[in-house]
C-alpha cells in the first residue's frame, strides 16, 4: 500500500512540476500540441471550464469568456488566445480524439505585466551608512528579481548597504521571466553634508 501512495505520488508531483510558460498582458497566447493525424474531436479547458469544443460532425462551440478571442487550428488542435488578460492565467488541458487514441495535454499559463521603471531611494542607517532601497511597482511581486551592481560588482537583493566613503553610481536592474527595467543612483546624494 505504501509503495502505490509513493508511485502515485511521483507521478502527480511529475504532473504538477510542469514549467509555466509565461505571457505578458495584451500578447497572444499559444498552445501548440504535438498531434499526429487529423483530430475527430478536440475539447480545450481552462481550470476545468470549457473554452472551445469541436466535433467534425458538429459546429465549433466557444463559451465565454473566450468569445471572438480565439482561433483554432482543427487539423493540428493549436489554440491561440487573442489578447491576454491576467485572468487567462491557470492550467490549461486538451483532450483530443484520434480515431481510438485520446491523448490529454496540459499547458500551465501565466499572464505578467511588464515591469516598471525601478524607483531607488536612500535610507540613512546613521551618519556614515545608508541603504539603498529599489522598489517597483507589479501585479506579480514573486516573480521579480532584483540586481544591484557598480564597477563590476553585483549583489542580488532590493536593498544594498553603502558607506559614507564610497560615491560609486549603482545601478538596480529589476526583472521578472519576461522584461526587465533598470536605473542608477549615485551614491553621493545619501550623504550631502560630508561633502
Amino acid at each position: 500500500m505504501g509503495y502505490l501512495h509513493v508511485v502515485v505520488y511521483f507521478i502527480l508531483a511529475a504532473v504538477s512540476a510542469q514549467d509555466v510558460k509565461y505571457y505578458l498582458e495584451g500578447q497572444d497566447i499559444r498552445l501548440v500540441p504535438y498531434i499526429v493525424g487529423k483530430p475527430n474531436v478536440i475539447v480545450w479547458t481552462h481550470g476545468g471550464d470549457d473554452v472551445v469544443i469541436w466535433e467534425w460532425s458538429m459546429e465549433q462551440r466557444v463559451f465565454p469568456p473566450y468569445d471572438n478571442r480565439i482561433i483554432l487550428d482543427r487539423a493540428s488542435a493549436e489554440l491561440t488566445i487573442k489578447n491576454a488578460t491576467y485572468e487567462d492565467s491557470g492550467d490549461y488541458d486538451l483532450e483530443v480524439l484520434i480515431n481510438k487514441w485520446m491523448p490529454h495535454f496540459r499547458y500551465r499559463i501565466e499572464v505578467i505585466d511588464k515591469v516598471s521603471k525601478p524607483n531607488i531611494s536612500c535610507e540613512m542607517s546613521d551618519a556614515k551608512q545608508a541603504t539603498l532601497v529599489c522598489s517597483t511597482e507589479s501585479k506579480h511581486p514573486h516573480l521579480l528579481e532584483f540586481k544591484w551592481s557598480s564597477r563590476g560588482n553585483e549583489q542580488t537583493a532590493p536593498n544594498l548597504t553603502i558607506t559614507v566613503e564610497n560615491d560609486d553610481v549603482y545601478c538596480c536592474e529589476v526583472s521578472n521571466p519576461l522584461t526587465n527595467e533598470t536605473a542608477s543612483f549615485n551614491a553621493k546624494d545619501c550623504f550631502p553634508d560630508e561633502r
